[in-house]
């Protein structure tokens, strides 16, 4: 599909990250590739036939929303392109990349088998056992694969529709720290969905492969280093010029690098009326299309599934069972 129009932003934040290789699956023309990024040409007609040759029953792709679900398996549709590394991972590209190696430490690496976990960004250990845990015929209280993959509906399987939970209940060392802004698309103003000081008022400033969160507390500007900003479901304008070493993030653009006071944060930290009126029109197609696709069903799925999680009902699996059901499909 088409690069969103802060692409050359991402792509800059890439070869800031220049101990990560980034492998770029598109059917676009790339200019000015980073020296760590290898661009891979294939559309998505021909990466929907590389996912449905993979399963022995019929998968459901039909559009780039869904196939996110089937990116945790990755490794096992593409093992040329992580073959030798130590961990693999997927992002998306409504981010802004901080110095990712100021969280990814050595340490970090060393001491964990899956880093982060929701769909924007995460990380896996590349060895058996991971690159096959998506495909575990398991009866924890989440979704399995074949659920996931067989129906249009968006299970977030990616995320806390399963990975998060399939990870943790297989034994996995999960670190899930919360060192991104993961900026809420329910507000005009930037609010994050979760993580500390969610609503106060903030802004964010991109400088030299870094990102932080300028926010207000107490009468002060507290800042604050990111590993990202998640920036979803938001038309953002882009009025960077040209490629720079630092540029502000406010809703809902990118603007040249200025000094930041504590009124310019307050100016930017109101929601409007038109953003009001576009999460009411965003809602209303959700709920259609959840139940276009028989999503009510798979909402009390999750519901039931929920309870159990939070009430830690976990059912009895020895480690043979855990072993046996992590063969694939």
């Amino acid at each position: 599909g088409k690069f969103n129009n802060y692409f050359d932003l991402w792509k800059n934040a890439v070869a800031y990250n220049n101990t990560i290789d980034f492998k770029l699956i598109t059917d676009n023309d790339v200019n000015d590739v980073p020296s760590n990024m290898e661009v891979i040409k294939m559309g998505f007609v021909e990466i929907e036939k590389k996912i449905s040759s993979f399963f022995d029953f019929p998968v459901v792709i039909g559009n780039g929303y869904k196939m996110s679900e089937y990116q945790p398996i990755f490794a096992l549709i593409f093992p040329e392109l992580v073959e030798g590394a130590e961990f693999w991972g997927y992002c998306e590209m409504d981010l802004i990349l901080g110095n990712l190696r100021h969280f990814f430490t050595d340490e970090i690496l060393e001491a964990y088998d899956k880093v982060y976990w929701l769909g924007h960004l995460t990380l896996y250990k590349n060895n058996e056992k991971m690159n096959h845990l998506p495909l575990m015929n398991h009866k924890f209280p989440t979704a399995t694969y074949k659920q996931a993959f067989t129906t249009p509906y968006n299970y977030h399987f990616i995320e806390g529709g399963a990975m998060k939970w399939i990870a943790k209940y297989s034994g996995c060392k999960c670190y899930e720290a919360i060192e991104f802004a993961d900026v809420s698309f329910r507000y005009f103003n930037f609010t994050l969905a979760r993580g500390k000081n969610p609503d106060c008022p903030q802004i964010y400033r991109w400088i030299n492969g870094e990102v932080y969160r300028l926010y207000v507390k107490d009468g002060k500007i507290v800042e604050e280093e990111l590993s990202y900003v998640h920036l979803q479901k938001r038309k953002m304008e882009n009025k960077i010029k040209e490629v720079t070493n630092s540029f502000l993030i406010i809703p809902n653009s990118f603007i040249d690098d200025i000094d930041v006071s504590i009124q310019l944060i307050l100016d930017n930290s109101h929601n409007t009326i038109e953003w009001k009126r576009w999460k009411r029109d965003f809602w209303r197609r959700y709920y259609f299309q959840t139940l276009k696709q028989g999503g009510i069903k798979i909402k009390m799925d999750k519901i039931m599934r929920r309870i159990l999680c939070s009430r830690n009902i976990l059912p009895n699996i020895s480690e043979d069972d855990m072993e046996e059901n992590a063969d694939g499909n």
